[in-house]
């Protein structure tokens, strides 16, 4: 998720020589690399444990919020398994959507070793225009206070799918996807993993984004996801069918290993400022 800048400029042998460049043009091909392999335990151990945090339908761990502009009884639904957001355009930034009750993520020394990783599944048959933010504070606008802000939204007058990952305002980055390729290749999964003072966001098998964050062990962290349009009195749509949170299983894990990184294993139960 790196992003690099290309410079061209004259040199010369010794101080004061002349020097003279004619640049007609630089052109940069992107050729896509292999997708990363996905780690798995040794042989005969599982896997560390996913949590479903969001099924699809109303619970006591989400609240509906609607905000600058939003309206959740107004523009959402649950159907089909799914919460659907559909803001028409004309209300500001129309932001409608679910607030964790608790925190959604409760990070411990584990991601020192491994990340937190929130795997959010949509539709990938409808446009999405989705915003999901992660806050120590339980508030339903978390522009005003977040940790980590991630979008992954359809623009179509150019036809594009842009991700983008927000710790500050100094710190964004961001990444446009062609829609041919995502109607293609993606699934509807999005996922995003949190780690010790970084995260990263990415579509499985494609783009990932990487950035830093001001989080760390004994974190609590609130999430919100809700439908978010690319600008400002715009339409936007979400479907939102699961999310499940864990941690990453890291490559070749062993038994022993698996024990020390299982929910409520030693890493887990360890004392703050404890190795």
């Amino acid at each position: 998720g790196a992003g690099l800048r290309v410079y061209a400029y004259t040199i010369v042998p010794e101080k004061d020589a002349p020097a003279r460049l004619a640049l007609d043009r630089i052109v940069l091909t992107r050729k896509p690399g292999a997708a990363a392999p996905t780690p798995e335990p040794a042989p005969g151990v599982d896997p560390l444990p996913e949590t479903v945090a969001f099924d699809g339908s109303p619970s006591p761990a989400w609240e509906p919020i609607g905000v600058a502009g939003g309206d959740f009884e107004a523009f959402a639904r649950f159907e089909d398994g799914a919460l659907v957001v559909e803001v028409p355009e004309g209300h500001s930034w129309g932001k409608t959507g679910l607030l964790s009750a608790e925190p959604l993520l409760k990070l411990d020394p584990r991601i020192r070793q491994t990340p937190a990783r929130i795997e959010l599944q949509m539709d990938p048959a409808r446009p999405q225009n989705l915003n999901f933010a992660l806050s120590t504070r339980k508030i339903a606008d978390m522009w005003q206070n977040h940790r980590g802000w991630y979008t992954f939204t359809y623009i179509p007058e150019r036809q594009v799918w842009v991700m983008g990952l927000r710790h500050s305002p100094y710190q964004e980055w961001s990444r446009e996807v062609d829609a041919g390729w995502v109607a293609e290749n993606w699934d509807g999964r999005l996922r995003i993993d949190v780690g010790d003072g970084w995260t990263a966001m990415e579509i499985p098998g494609g783009p990932r984004l990487y950035g830093t964050m001001g989080v760390g062990p004994y974190y609590h962290l609130h999430g919100v996801v809700q439908a978010h349009p690319p600008a400002e009195q715009k339409a936007a749509s979400l479907t939102l069918r699961s999310i499940t949170t864990g941690m990453v299983t890291p490559d070749g894990m062993s038994a022993a290993a698996a024990v020390m990184m299982a929910p409520g294993g030693p890493r887990t139960a360890a004392s703050r400022g404890t190795n």
